[in-house]
């Protein structure tokens, strides 16, 4: 009997282990609905836990910084695509501020020195297609 709740416990904290370790691999790489969704699991396994309830009001803030720095970017750009063009280090990149109405996005573009283009919106990967799509500087 013993043993058999050795395992179950076992099972339960690996599960716990891997719903944070979800929780945190979202919020490395932005992606804030899929890392609330993994911290309030977390916390439907553990509700007495700290570390997901502090996750998730950290989540809260980012979230709140993000959509402050976009309406930051409608304040000091005009409506419409406002493109710039810089260089850093071996990497040509060109930025497109896309204002609409309140919001501000920032689209990227990085052509590495060896051939590679890299396409982002608010620091998120997206394809050429989409920076074509939604950048389209009107001539």
């Amino acid at each position: 009997m013993i043993k058999f709740c050795k395992g179950i416990t076992k099972t339960f904290e690996r599960k716990y282990k891997m719903t944070i370790a979800k929780g945190d691999s979202a919020i490395v790489v932005k992606n804030y609905p899929v890392a609330k969704a993994a911290f309030n699991d977390a916390l439907t396994q553990k509700p007495n836990e700290q570390y997901p309830k502090d996750k998730l009001a950290d989540i809260d803030k980012l979230i709140a910084d993000f959509d402050r720095f976009k309406n930051d970017l409608a304040k000091k750009y005009p409506l419409g695509v406002t493109e710039e063009k810089t260089k850093e280090g071996n990497t040509n990149v060109t930025r497109r501020i896309v204002v609409i109405e309140n919001k501000g996005y920032l689209y990227e573009k990085k052509e590495t020195s060896f051939g590679t283009v890299y396409y982002f919106k608010d620091g998120t990967a997206i394809t050429e297609q989409e920076w074509k799509k939604n950048t389209d500087v009107v001539k």
